[in-house]
């Protein structure tokens, strides 16, 4: 999986003068960093009691043969002033190594700024691109996956996404040019145990490929929990209400721990090759160093061979072993980043539904019928049919109460209207276009919806009202409020229009909620008027004045309305009686009850349940 992570990384092209810069930073950290470990052959040179100048140890590595002539003399010309006196050569030395450290530490801090720079940015980038494709996306595509493991594509994924972009671009990097620079440093030296050293580097490069596979696989499975622990989540959270009425915390949290259980299960799948992983590396590193330090005390104590010289390769090749020590996390990194990398590719490569371009026509505002011929469509994983062959005409003006039981299909028939849905089969007409043809964007633009769930946003009232259309002037949102008889209430409020609203409304009533939610519509002045069970939760007086508003739209749009409330019923020009996605009869409310037993039965339930909930407030 992790062809998806190094898929992902071309965001980060965006960002070449960042990259450039954190890769100059590491390239000035490793030289220096290699250029110290050189000078400390000449350190111990001094150390070991060798009465030489330091200018006289550097001549003699300087008559190597390959050395170019005008780095010869430069490093004379270099080491010319510098006292004779082997201890004040030591400290010139300490000196250098010092000044060495301090460019390394600079270099490395532009490392660290850039690349961290580079890599948050593109990561904001895929949280950008994420959003941007789940609103675009199919609604069925939203409802296959969910919107809980959506969100955690978007928060945890990125994350996840992110340590890899670190990985690639921040320390391990850094790190892996150190121990490029420690080797190189200790092949001048020695090659001969320098090669014996890099032979460990198969082994090891073998059981990190083995142990990254396996962690990819846990990674992309405890991501998938993590969305279910979201879902657990957001579900007791949004209905805390119901939960602790119904003393059901108990409940709810047994239902968490499956889920948290289960992600535990996949971090300590993970957390187990972790820990095999990086002692592994630790004992064959330690067994090279060991099988070097041992040829080093042979070559010194049987062959006379200078011991600065060995020293100085075993430190480098120490130094390069802790240098390389983060690329055993660099790969298990890399594999979980490939897990999380999969996921949003899934995302980025789901269709997008909005294919409005200059070919595509317009639809021209509705004035005649809306057509559903032979309409069919199916739910992902179901084996029936949520809508069976339907066929309905509506002519314009006209309010029609689509009723039925649960299942039947009625807010399934309504959405395929403005394409939330697609049909299976058959074709859904306005004015004998149809709507598959047309600009998708065109056809929205004629209708409004108000649902039975909440559906307002953070924000201001007037914010709210005026939602999808931002720089409608002011009067015309109070006009809205007016219509939808929400002016009186607003007003009562602090700050009236312009009062902020919590997390989905908070602060409201159900009924104040919703005439909100008719202002909004009322603003679009639609064609086509959608009302989706949005009187079901209501109080009687806001369910009277919402019924007042659609009495004064009669007749100027096209009304849908799916309810089960008889006032609103016995109103409608045409009642649609529906059953297991089909249309069981057609009329109106006294020619449905004549004719039709599945309509008598729905209101004889609804007029019980009318009486009841009088008598009860009485």
């Amino acid at each position: 999986m992790r062809a998806p992570f190094w898929k992902s990384i071309s965001v980060l092209l965006d960002y070449k003068r960042q990259l450039c810069l954190a890769l100059l930073g590491a390239l000035v950290s490793a030289i220096c960093f290699g250029a110290g470990l050189g000078m400390m052959l000449p350190a111990l040179q001094l150390l070991l009691g060798e009465q030489r100048s330091l200018a006289q140890i550097a001549n003699a590595h300087l008559d190597w043969p390959g050395m170019p002539q005008l780095m010869r003399q430069m490093a004379r010309s270099v080491l010319a002033p510098i006292p004779p006196d082997p201890f004040w050569s030591f400290v010139t030395v300490m000196v250098v190594i010092v000044i060495f450290q301090l460019v390394a530490t600079v270099g490395r801090y532009s490392h660290e700024l850039f690349s961290l720079t580079a890599a948050f940015r593109a990561i904001a980038i895929w949280r950008d691109r994420i959003f941007s494709r789940l609103l675009h996306v199919p609604m069925i595509e939203i409802l296959r996956i969910g919107a809980a493991d959506n969100i955690s594509r978007l928060v945890s994924d990125t994350g996840v996404l992110f340590t890899g972009y670190k990985a690639i671009l921040g320390t391990p990097v850094l790190e892996l040019f150190k121990g490029i620079a420690g080797l190189t440093v200790a092949l001048v030296l020695d090659w001969r145990l320098t090669l014996i050293a890099t032979a460990a580097a198969f082994p090891i490069v073998l059981l990190l490929g083995r142990f990254g596979k396996s962690i990819c696989q846990a990674s992309h499975r405890a991501l998938q929990q993590h969305g279910r622990i979201i879902g657990s989540v957001q579900e007791s959270l949004l209905s805390i209400g119901v939960v602790k009425v119904h003393n059901a915390e108990q409940y709810q949290r047994q239902r968490f721990d499956l889920v948290n259980n289960a992600l535990r299960a996949e971090e300590e799948l993970i957390a187990k090759t972790h820990a095999k992983a990086s002692p592994l590396v630790e004992g064959i590193s330690l067994l090279v160093v060991v099988t070097v330090a041992t040829l080093a005390a042979w070559f010194i104590f049987r062959r006379n061979v200078d011991p600065a010289r060995f020293i100085t390769v075993l430190v480098a090749l120490t130094a390069a072993a802790q240098s390389l020590k983060p690329l055993a996390r660099l790969s298990q990194e890399l594999a979980e980043a490939g897990a999380a990398a999969a996921r949003l590719m899934e995302v980025i490569e789901l269709p997008n539904e909005r294919v409005d371009r200059s070919e595509v026509p317009l639809l021209p505002r509705h004035c005649r019928n809306i057509t559903f011929q032979s309409v069919s469509f199916w739910y992902p994983g179901r084996d029936q049919a949520a809508i069976r062959g339907l066929t309905l005409t509506v002519r314009y003006g006209q309010t029609v109460a689509i009723v039925g039981p649960n299942g039947a299909g009625k807010t399934t028939l309504i959405s395929l209207l403005p394409r939330l849905f697609e049909p299976a089969s058959g074709q859904v007409m306005i004015d004998g276009i149809d709507i598959a043809r047309v600009s998708l964007s065109s056809l929205r633009q004629q209708i409004a919806l108000v649902p039975q769930e909440n559906a307002l946003f953070q924000g201001t009232i007037a914010q709210n009202i005026a939602y999808g259309a931002p720089e409608v002037p002011f009067e015309k949102v109070v006009a809205a409020a007016g219509a939808a008889y929400a002016h009186e209430f607003i007003m009562d409020l602090p700050r009236d229009y312009q009062t902020e609203l919590g997390e989905l409304g908070r602060g409201l009533s159900a009924g104040q909620k919703q005439r909100l939610a008719v202002a909004r519509a009322v603003l679009r002045d639609p064609s086509i008027l959608i009302f989706d069970e949005a009187t079901s939760q209501i109080d009687p007086v806001s369910e009277s004045k919402i019924n007042q508003v659609l009495r004064g739209l009669r007749g100027q749009k096209t009304i849908f309305i799916i309810a089960h409330r008889l006032a609103t019923i016995v109103d409608a020009d045409l009642v649609v009686v529906m059953n297991r996605g089909r249309i069981v009869d057609t009329g109106t409310h006294d020619q449905l009850l004549g004719r039709c037993p599945a309509y008598g039965k729905l209101i004889d339930v609804e007029y019980q349940v009318t009486t009841t909930q009088r008598s009860q407030e009485a």
